[in-house]
Parts: structure tokens; C-alpha cells; sequence
């Protein structure tokens, strides 16, 4: 699959999140809403510059790798995994630079988390999952 393909994806996960987020947003009412003004768990959430510096910076560096990685015939699993990582980095990195939070609403046990978060960690499970197990290439 071409780079292309992995940003598109990468570019509708953070549509799907996006979206959700301001339809949350609008309906507050309905959901158990979070602003998040740090990192997990709100660490940091008095240094909201540091922590939207640190955002961007990495998803950055991911799109990057993407970026600048091979095209390939078939699909990159790996690359896949990226792919949604970068997905959720953008949403939650658009919050942090646009409304100076991320929105969270998806309770879980203690903690509050997005589809952004989920997105993250699915994408590192696949990428972390082909290493360890190796690639076909």
C-alpha cells in the first residue's frame, strides 16, 4: 500500500474522533465529559505548553516515519499500526492546540479516556505485536 493510504486512514480515525468529540461536546449532558488539560491522567495540566509541544512534537516524528518509510505492494502491518497510532495522536493533538484540552468521555474504571486513546493503543499493540513477532518481508 502506498504512504497515501496510511494517511488516509490515519486522516479518518481523526475525522471519527474529531467528530464524536464535538458531538459530545454539544450533548454534555448525555455523557461523563472530561476536559483533560495534560497528559493521561491529567499530569501536567498546569503545563498545557509543555504537553502540546510534547503532542505535536510526536506526532510529528510519526508522521515522519511514515512518511519517509518505503512504499510497499501489499500491506505493512507495521505501518498499519503506525497509521492508527497517528490517527489518534492528530485528535487528541488538534484538542490540545485548539481547545487547550483533549475531550474525554468514554468511562472506563477510574479513568476517562476518548477513541483517540484507543486508536493509540491499538496501533501500538499491531506495531509492537508484527515486531515482536516478526515481519514477512
Amino acid at each position: 500500500m502506498k504512504k497515501g493510504g496510511y494517511f488516509l486512514i490515519s486522516a479518518i480515525l481523526a475525522g471519527v474522533d474529531l467528530g464524536v468529540k464535538e458531538y459530545v461536546e454539544r450533548h454534555k449532558e448525555k455523557f461523563s465529559v472530561h476536559h483533560n488539560k495534560g497528559f493521561s491522567k491529567n499530569r501536567l495540566d498546569d503545563r498545557r505548553e509543555i504537553v502540546s509541544a510534547v503532542s505535536a512534537g510526536m506526532t510529528t516524528a510519526i508522521a515522519l516515519g511514515i512518511g519517509m518509510s518505503e512504499d510497499k505492494k501489499s500491506i505493512d502491518l507495521e505501518k498499519l499500526g503506525w497509521a492508527v497510532v497517528l490517527g489518534g495522536a492528530l485528535s487528541n493533538t488538534f484538542d490540545r492546540l485548539k481547545r487547550k484540552f483533549v475531550v474525554d468521555y468514554i468511562p472506563l474504571g477510574r479513568y476517562i479516556y476518548n477513541l483517540g486513546d484507543f486508536f493509540i493503543y491499538l496501533g501500538a499493540i499491531i506495531a509492537a505485536a508484527v515486531n515482536f513477532f516478526g515481519k514477512d518481508d
